[in-house]
């Protein structure tokens, strides 16, 4: 895990009292590692959504944006 941060106040408008919001910045190499990070949480009941980034060079990302689109 790279960086771990958590909100305890009012994390948005609408939540209910006492949720904790956690934004956990992950390096993994596959969908498998990815959940090992993460696998512990939901085991202690918290719900977790995974939002995969995909890292892409600086340069030339407007062709990989055309390659990747189709």
């Amino acid at each position: 895990m790279l960086a771990d941060y958590a909100c305890l106040g009012i994390a948005f408008p609408g939540a209910p009292q006492n949720t904790g919001v956690g934004v956990s910045v992950i390096e993994a190499e596959s969908a498998e590692a990815l959940l090992a990070a993460t696998y512990p949480m939901a085991l202690a009941g918290m719900s977790v959504w995974n939002v995969p980034i995909m890292e892409m060079p600086v340069g030339g990302v407007a062709e990989l944006e055309k390659k990747y689109r189709g």
